[in-house]
């Protein structure tokens, strides 16, 4: 594929900039920086198109605090000025580096996310009987800079953007030249991004048979166990050079004693909810509601999001049992 360039006209176009404060203001839980934004819209949307234009805006103003979901996380939520910044640019980048993916990589993604990931790893388990589930070594925290900066620089030639893409990955670091930070925008297409090599090594070269990645966790799918042995130490090598670990020494599995993902134990012809996934989604299902009743989100909002999570809970009957409390 072509590098894409000619991007900023685009992405500083006032009518892009103004989808970005919409987008950038949709599903917070506090509206506060959003409704301080809008009171002067025109000024901060012409500030942003004037700083994004010639390099000055501030990117790198974080908001830190923890959640636990279930293990804790420490997020790093962007300033809502850079949150708009970052929609304006991936409104114009996204599409393009969503071609640069493989179908069986799910999360992230229009038309994926868990629901999808959970009913491709069921159609895996009806098809083979050997499982290997891998995950990275304290993923976000370990992405180079400047392994990250030079796969983006395959896929675009604009060296304004590209020095954009590089204030934003410079504003974060956990070590010197390492780190993506979580409750970013931007990382989230950035962590997707650098792994799409070793997607492709997966299918391509190592030739795995079954093959479906969440981020990074993913799992590896066979017919025979040995296969799956020497598939391991073909990814590890591709990890190793991109600076990344897996977590542990796994090893091959049955899938007929289910297979372990996302909050759920697959199986294939029927799909179980762990309970810690359990308590989370009616945790969410009152969340909804109670910001329904509060004024935080409107009727329609509302609707939209509770769909999405009897969506995902029609996977193992929670929906049923949501009903019948």
């Amino acid at each position: 594929m072509k590098r894409v360039g000619h991007l900023m006209p685009e992405i500083v176009e006032w009518e892009n900039l103004l989808l970005a404060f919409c987008r950038a203001e949709r599903g917070l839980s506090d509206k506060h920086e959003a409704d301080v934004y809008r009171e002067n819209l025109d000024e901060n949307l012409r500030f942003l198109r004037d700083g994004l234009a010639d390099g000055s805006f501030p990117f790198g103003e974080y908001h830190s605090f923890e959640v636990r979901d279930p293990k804790t996380r420490m997020i790093h939520a962007p300033a809502f000025r850079e949150r708009v910044a970052q929609h304006a640019i991936f409104n114009l980048c996204e599409p393009i580096m969503e071609k640069k993916l493989i179908d069986d990589c799910f999360a992230c993604r229009k038309g994926k996310g868990t629901h999808g990931a959970l009913k491709r790893a069921q159609v895996f388990a009806r098809r083979y009987k050997w499982y290997l589930k891998l995950d990275v070594r304290r993923y976000f925290d370990s992405v180079l800079h400047a392994q990250l900066l030079e796969m983006l620089g395959r896929v675009f030639k604009d060296a304004h953007l590209l020095k954009l893409f590089a204030q934003i990955i410079g504003g974060y670091e956990t070590e010197r030249g390492r780190g993506l930070p979580i409750g970013s925008l931007a990382s989230q297409f950035f962590a997707n991004h650098y792994l799409s090599q070793l997607d492709r090594t997966c299918k391509q070269v190592l030739r795995i048979p079954g093959y479906l990645r969440y981020m990074d966790d993913f799992i590896l799918w066979g017919h025979e166990r040995d296969d799956l042995m020497e598939a391991r130490e073909g990814v590890e090598k591709e990890l190793h050079g991109i600076g990344l670990q897996l977590k542990k020494r796994a090893h091959p599995e049955r899938v007929r004693d289910g297979v372990p993902f996302l909050g759920h134990t697959v199986h294939p012809f029927r799909m179980e909810t762990d309970r810690r996934a359990r308590v989370r989604f009616f945790r969410k299902i009152r969340s909804l509601e109670w910001q329904a009743n509060e004024g935080m989100i409107d009727e329609l909002e509302l609707q939209q999001r509770h769909q999405c999570l009897l969506g995902f809970g029609s996977l193992s009957n929670l929906v049923n049992l949501q009903r019948s409390i």
